[in-house]
This record gives C-alpha cells, structure tokens and sequence, in this order.
C-alpha cells in the first residue's frame, strides 16, 4: 500500500478486491452503456457477486442512459454505507479531463453524503484500455481540487489495484 496527503485527505492505493475493502462508499464503473453489471466488465461482476441479486436490482431501478453518476444503497456483503456507480467513457474515447472530472463529482457525492472515505477501482484500466499512470493523475488531481473545497467531509480516498485472473 501507498499513501499521499492531500491537505487533510490520505490517498491511498491498496492492493486487493474492492468489494471488500470498508469504507463508506464503494464504486462501481459500469462502461456508459452496461445496463446489466453481470455482462460488464470484471469490476462490476465482482460488485454483482458480492452485493448478490439485489445489486443487480438496485441498479435497473437507477440506470438511466444519461446518467453518470448512479446511486444505491449498499447490500449483500459489501462493506459499505452506499455504492456510486460511475459510467466511464468507453475506450474508443478515453477523455481524461472527463475522467478527473467524474471522480471529482464521486468525492463531491460522497461528502455532501457525510462519507469519511470512498474507495476507487482502477478505473477504465481493464478493457477500456486507460492509461493506468494518466488515471494516477485523474485520481491525485480531482482529490486535490476537492480538498480546496468548502464543504469536504472525506478523511481517506482509496483506489484499489486488483488484478482480476
């Protein structure tokens, strides 16, 4: 594991399956047209397997196709408060900018939410082909923006860097 500080928020990179690290939120990265998780990519196969059916529920009932932030509660074994399903541009398009920018809106969510900690996948680095060093800096950058920001209730962001086999 490493850790940065970004004024009063710890970034840290662990290694291991998000669905099972604690924290208040979790997130999800659906590909901006997965309407079913258990025909997306590995990230949000392990979301259904771990949150169990109702994951799966939970979603249907909030996807919307213009939607790129989603929000359900948690379920199954999930060790977390909520979980923030995040659609990533797909990767005929990678936009870094947009990237950062969705990350930022997650740790916006997140404190006007009260979260004290979120934990990340590694975001768009399987399938969609991301640049996993560019997604760092997506990462260090929208945390460092949301540290500057008024209202800024998060204590720890975690990105998580499991390889699925």
């Amino acid at each position: 594991m490493s850790a940065s500080r970004s004024s009063n928020i710890v970034f840290e990179v662990q290694q291991g399956d998000l669905t099972r690290i604690q924290a208040d939120v979790l997130v999800n990265t659906p590909a901006a047209t997965d309407k079913d998780l258990a025909q997306c990519g590995q990230v949000c196969r392990a979301f259904c397997k771990t949150g169990g059916d109702k994951m799966q529920k939970l979603y249907k009932q909030v996807f919307s196709d213009s939607a790129d932030l989603m929000v359900t509660a948690s379920c199954g074994k999930l060790n977390c408060d909520t979980v923030f399903h995040m659609r990533i541009p797909a990767k005929t398009n990678p936009s870094y900018r947009k990237l950062e920018d969705q990350i930022y809106r997650c740790l916006q969510k997140a404190s006007e939410q009260d979260a004290t900690s979120i934990a990340f996948p590694t975001v768009g680095c399987g399938k969609l082909g991301y640049d996993a060093s560019r997604v760092t800096d997506c990462f260090k950058q929208a945390v460092k923006r949301h540290s500057a920001d008024d209202v800024c209730s998060l204590t720890k962001v975690c990105r998580s860097q499991h390889l699925f086999l």
